[in-house]
């Protein structure tokens, strides 16, 4: 049997390690089986990544000359059983790419140790300054990590820190990093990160590590980056990456694996460029977990050096000024912000027990406190809370926010959506919103509240700008393309208004909002023979009562259906904490009737209904806009 690497080496990437003195296949410390030839090729590849090996250098190396009419039969039965054991896809790979007719390519970042001789260690062997390959070379007991019993058991050991402690140096003149695209990569897209744990329970921290990278490389200002939650879809995909970049509009695309083990915790990235297929980077980090921040910040400066982004001195004191973080606090925030994406009222509530650990471990841990703003106004915004007690938590846990993170852009959204929803105080809003994209320009939900409050104040084509933005940094999101629908129709582009509720309903069929987005469109258009058609879908899809839907009372009035519209505002009547004051008006409207109307909204306006905001652009409200009662209630509101 032919030696494949150096003597006595292991090789690692992704889960797997792959002994070439033993000629072993281990995942996560456990052998999986797998036949000499398969092994063979999978060791040529693993010495050579990024490069292309081709047919007859396999043939060459691995079947002797007369067997040469079963080569081919051979070669494609072996490859499909290494496949297999490494459960990897022809169509989409993660570890073994063919060249059709050519040869085959391994893609993902291998990591090389020398193997555990029986006696005593060597000295550590140095890499040496001109490696030609993407292979990172350590020392044998340099981070020597498998389970957390071993890491213990080194720690009870009292080994000096810097043996538990590897460092990867990028390999220059990689000829992988040779065939970097002479185009600029001006927009990125970070993949989920997958959990190589094998425990689903911790799914949350790669989730949140993912979150993490895509917020530390959005500070860059010559970079757009796709937020969260279009990346999201893309989770256990097998899409091909040029498909996924066309999809999200993105010229690069980050994706890779991340493990944690005891207190440490290990990311492998890499990096593709989109238009060519091209892998243009790869590289692995291990880190304590106290300083996994600094560790996300390393990932996204050696990045932004492969795509030859020039970072501002302020950019790169930002990246390299992280400070450690507690691990407890880190942790319970991440558990938080799992539940929080999750968006269903429940687990909003679930995730602020999260937040309130992080900061119970950490009082000067910012972001934790930003989550504890963040849950009390929303549950006040979109979940109808009392604003009595939602509202001052919120301001005060996003002040603390402010104080403790001043240079992270999270918390000055959070105090600009609060000082826009619940304080109407449009000064701090508009600043502290502007603030968040200046510290992070990708960021698309500081967009879609930024355009939010700019159609607060009639700034209407500003606000189109801004929802455009939020939408090209998001396109995914259902959440951002109503918001989008909605600026739209507030703005009287009801074209465009109806294709971006319509994209919120492709992505999310589930999502209500979409069909009554429509049905206020279809309304204003005098098409209200579709306007009905989409409330009562939408009724039915909410699971509401169609009797009493002020949708459908206000599109049977406009149609002058007065009996239908009636009855259903005698149902209405029976459940009065089902229906807001502002919908209350928007009927009245409708029927003619401005002095309830009138009065509706000087309820809302006295029980600081958040829609409030909206009530200068909306169309449903144009007949009242020279009424001096309506002009009264615009200026009490400071709008």
């Amino acid at each position: 049997m032919k030696r494949i690497g150096g003597p006595g080496e292991v090789i690692r990437f992704g889960a797997f390690e792959a002994d070439t003195r033993t000629g072993e296949l281990r995942k996560q410390g456990l052998r999986i089986k797998l036949q000499e030839q398969p092994f063979q090729i999978l060791g040529l590849l693993l010495v050579r990544p990024g490069e292309l090996v081709t047919r007859d250098e396999l043939r060459s190396k691995l079947w002797s000359a007369d067997t040469f009419v079963d080569f081919e039969h051979g070669l494609n039965k072996a490859v499909n059983k290494l496949r297999e054991a490494l459960s990897d896809d022809s169509e989409a790979p993660r570890f073994i790419e063919t060249l059709p007719r050519r040869g085959y390519r391994f893609i993902a970042p291998v990591i090389r140790d020398a193997a555990e001789p029986a006696s005593l260690p060597a000295e550590p062997r140095e890499a040496p300054a001109s490696q030609p390959s993407l292979v990172q070379t350590r020392s044998p007991h340099r981070g020597r990590w498998r389970t957390p019993a071993l890491v213990l058991l080194l720690v009870a050991l009292a080994l000096p820190a810097s043996a538990l402690l590897f460092r990867l140096v990028r390999s220059r003149g990689s000829p992988v990093a040779a065939t970097l695209s002479a185009a600029p990569i001006r927009s990125l897209a970070v993949l989920p990160l997958e959990n190589l744990s094998g425990d689903k329970s911790q799914e949350y921290f790669a989730d949140g590590m993912t979150e993490e990278l895509i917020t530390d490389l959005g500070q860059l200002r010559t970079l757009r980056v796709i937020s969260r939650t279009s990346v999201m879809h893309y989770k256990r995909t097998t899409e091909m990456l040029p498909q996924i970049g066309r999809e999200l509009g993105a010229d690069a695309i980050v994706e890779g694996a991340v493990l944690r083990s005891g207190g440490r915790v290990r990311i492998t990235a890499q990096l593709i460029d989109t238009r060519t297929d091209r892998h243009l980077w790869a590289q692995a980090y291990e880190r304590d977990l106290r300083d996994v921040i600094a560790m996300q910040d390393e990932v996204a400066r050696d990045i932004a050096d492969e795509i030859r982004i020039k970072l501002s001195p302020r950019e790169r004191a930002r990246l390299a000024g992280s400070r450690p973080v507690n691990p407890k606090a880190h942790e319970a925030y991440l558990k938080g912000l799992y539940y929080w994406n999750q968006f269903t009222e429940a687990d909003v509530k679930k995730s602020f027990g999260f937040f309130l650990q992080a900061i119970q471990a950490d009082p000067r841990y910012a972001l934790g406190y930003t989550g504890l703003a963040n849950y009390y106004g929303v549950m006040y915004v979109d979940f109808r809370a009392s604003r009595i007690d939602s509202c001052p938590k919120a301001e005060s846990a996003a002040l603390k926010a402010v104080e403790l993170g001043p240079s992270l852009a999270e918390t000055h959204h959070s105090l600009g959506a609060i000082r826009l929803f619940c304080d109407w105080n449009w000064q701090s809003a508009g600043s502290e919103l502007q603030r968040a994209l200046q510290l992070n320009p990708s960021y698309a939900e500081a967009h879609r509240v930024y355009a939010a409050f700019l159609l607060s104040q009639g700034r209407e084509e500003e606000a189109t700008v801004e929802i455009a933005r939020a939408v090209e940094n998001d396109p995914m999101s259902a959440d951002i393309n109503g918001m989008a629908g909605w600026v739209y129709f507030e703005t009287r582009h009801y074209d465009q208004a109806i294709e971006q509720y319509q994209k919120m309903f492709q992505i999310d069929p589930k999502r209500a909002g979409a069909l009554y987005g429509l049905g206020d469109v279809y309304a204003q258009q005098g098409r209200i023979d579709l306007a009905i058609r989409e409330y009562r879908e939408a009724v039915e899809l909410s699971g509401g009562q169609p009797g009493a839907s002020p949708e459908l009372a206000y599109a049977y009035a406009l149609a002058g259906r007065r009996r239908e519209a009636f009855a259903v505002v005698k149902q209405m009547k029976q459940m009065p904490k089902a229906v807001s004051a502002l919908d209350w008006a928007t009927v009245y409207i409708a029927l003619g009737d401005k002095r309830q109307a009138l009065a509706w909204i000087e309820k809302a306006y006295k029980s600081h209904d958040s829609q409030i905001v909206f009530l200068k652009a909306n169309p449903a409200f144009a007949p009242l806009r020279s009424d001096p009662r309506f002009q009264d209630l615009l200026r009490r509101a400071g709008l």
